[in-house]
């Protein structure tokens, strides 16, 4: 899935899900994706 971010600073992603449903693992994945195209991650 493509993610376009930056047209608008900055942006905010809010996750919403049931415990257990891999929100903090989605996090993560996505944090280190935007960190490797250069992106500021800030938790």
């Amino acid at each position: 899935m493509e993610l376009k971010l930056g047209f608008r600073k900055p942006a905010v992603i809010m996750i919403v899900g049931v415990n257990g449903g891999g929100k903090t693992t989605s996090l993560g994945k996505m944090a280190y994706r935007l960190k490797s195209e250069d992106a500021s991650v800030s938790s």
